[in-house]
């Protein structure tokens, strides 16, 4: 399920499985993350951990041996999720 805590800390830790989508000031991922992630202070992919789905943040660390697989979005508007009309071609 969803995780959506507006002003924390979430970790999903080594062992952590998360499906679905994440939103907080700072996110951890050490473990799996099948969903979009938005963190709107900071985002760090640690060794071993792998995010499949989109990601909005002003400040990214992605540490060797992590995976990503998606979109990623930063500057200014990083933070908030990037809406289909927003990105669809004119």
């Amino acid at each position: 399920g969803n995780v959506l805590e507006a002003h924390t800390v979430v970790v999903a830790g080594p062992k952590g499985r998360v499906r679905g989508d994440i939103r907080a000031e700072h996110v951890i991922v050490s473990g799996s993350v099948t969903g979009e992630v938005v963190a709107t202070a900071q985002l760090e992919l640690k060794a071993g951990g792998r995010i499949h789905g989109n990601i909005h943040t002003p400040t990214l660390t992605i540490d060797d041996g992590a995976v990503f697989e998606g979109r990623c979005e930063m500057g200014e508007r990083a933070g908030e999720p990037v809406r289909a009309a927003e990105t669809a071609a004119p």
